[in-house]
C-alpha cells in the first residue's frame, strides 16, 4: 500500500527516487553547466582528442547516427553523475 510519506519523499513502493528527480532538483546547475563545458571544449585539442579516440572508432560498427546519439548519452551520464553527487551531497543551486 502506497503511503502518504513516501509520496510526500517522491520515491516509489520500493523507497527509489525517480531517476530524473536529479535534474529536476539542480536542473539550472545541469543546463547552465553543460552550456559552458560545451563552449570551453568546442574546437580545443581535448574534445578533438576525446571524441577521436571514444567515439571516432564506433562508427565503422554502429554508424554516425547511433554515434551521435553514444556522444549524447555520454554527456547525460556525465551530468547525472554530477548531479547524484550533488544530490547525495545534498548541494542545491537555485536562483
Amino acid at each position: 500500500r502506497f503511503s502518504s510519506r513516501r509520496a510526500s519523499l517522491g520515491s516509489d513502493r520500493l523507497g527509489v527516487p525517480p531517476i530524473g528527480r536529479r535534474f529536476g532538483v539542480n536542473a539550472i546547475t545541469v543546463y547552465t553547466g553543460s552550456i559552458l563545458l560545451l563552449c570551453l571544449l568546442d574546437g580545443t585539442p581535448l574534445h578533438a582528442w576525446l571524441y577521436s579516440h571514444l567515439f571516432d572508432p564506433m562508427i565503422p560498427a554502429l554508424g554516425a547516427k547511433a554515434v551521435s546519439h553514444v556522444y549524447a548519452l555520454s554527456e547525460v551520464l556525465f551530468w547525472w553523475l554530477i548531479v547524484l553527487w550533488m544530490d547525495i551531497k545534498r548541494i542545491r543551486l537555485s536562483i
